[in-house]
């Protein structure tokens, strides 16, 4: 409990979350999901309107309903949910005149998602990461005060990455042997964060191989990290050979799929399973076959 408590003063603070009375806030997430990523916490603390979607979370038109009827503020959700939200506004012509801003967590979100929520509605969008064994949160991407001197490429190349780490948070990378390695961009490795509300053991099991440092939690992620203290994730480590070997990682997967590229996935048994991964105009195609799965943006 106490940790809950810790963690929902961090994403309600203004560089975080920023909730606040005056915000209505939609949650496009499961409670069964980390609790809804601790908003209905926070949004309780702070006394702030919260709008659930209900079972069809993940339809553009319900979406766009809510929020225009509640007069939501504020959001929260997978890449995938906003992909089916602009595709519906896209279609319908219909607006979302009260929604500010959302945050983008569970995959990372390709930019092209970014800059049409911005261009065409207005909406910024925040990047986090974290995970259920934080609670969730650990890193969140808002607008520094250094970030207005920056050139327009420059301001979106920060935007992608997921992030500084929240106030609670310590974060490191380390190569295969357990060494730390430098926050100059370039190196990338094993993720390892710990704080008060990052998982200690694991319930009627105990501590893990991913505790296997003293304090530390090994999140399964490879991650680059900056000066700057932004954390720029990069692959899971489950899916990073497959991936890297093929060019491809989640964000131009996805982001493919928002500019309407077809992409296919197919097993490949000489890579232990990993999936291979084909983009149209990248890539070979894939053969046409009944073990392949197309997915349209």
């Amino acid at each position: 409990h106490r940790a809950l408590v810790l963690h929902t003063y961090a994403t309600a603070m203004p560089d975080v979350m920023g909730l606040s009375q005056r915000e209505v806030v939609m949650p496009v997430v499961p409670m069964f999901h980390v609790h809804a990523w601790s908003i209905p916490y926070g949004a309780a603390v702070v006394g702030a309107k919260l709008v659930f979607p209900g079972p069809r979370m993940g339809d553009g038109e319900t979406l766009q309903c809510l929020i225009e009827s509640e007069n939501v503020t504020m959001s929260a959700g997978v890449p995938t949910v906003w992909l089916a939200l602009l595709a519906y506004l896209n279609r319908s012509g219909k607006k979302i005149p009260s929604l500010n801003r959302v945050v983008v967590g569970g995959s990372a979100c390709p930019q092209a998602i970014m800059e049409e929520f911005e261009s065409k509605h207005g909406v910024y969008t925040h990047h986090a990461w974290g995970m259920t064994e934080m609670s969730p949160l650990g890193t969140f991407n808002s607008p520094t005060r250094d970030m207005a001197e920056l050139s327009h490429a420059e301001q979106w190349k920060l935007r992608t990455k997921v992030g500084r780490p929240v106030f609670g948070v310590d974060v490191k990378i380390v190569d295969a042997e357990g060494r730390e390695l430098p926050w100059d961009g370039v190196a990338f490795g094993a993720l390892k964060v710990r704080g008060p509300w990052v998982c200690s053991e694991y319930f009627r099991i105990g501590r893990g191989e991913a505790h296997a440092e003293d304090g530390w939690f090994e999140t399964g992620d490879v991650a680059t990290l900056v000066k700057l203290l932004r954390v720029a994730m990069l692959l899971p480590v489950i899916v990073c050979a497959a991936l890297v070997t093929r060019g491809l990682g989640p964000r131009l997967v996805l982001d493919l799929a928002a500019r309407g590229i077809e992409v296919y996935m197919c097993p490949d048994s000489s890579a232990d399973d990993a999936a291979q991964l084909y983009a149209q105009d990248r890539l070979p195609k894939a053969r046409p076959g009944g073990d392949c799965c197309c997915h349209r943006g």
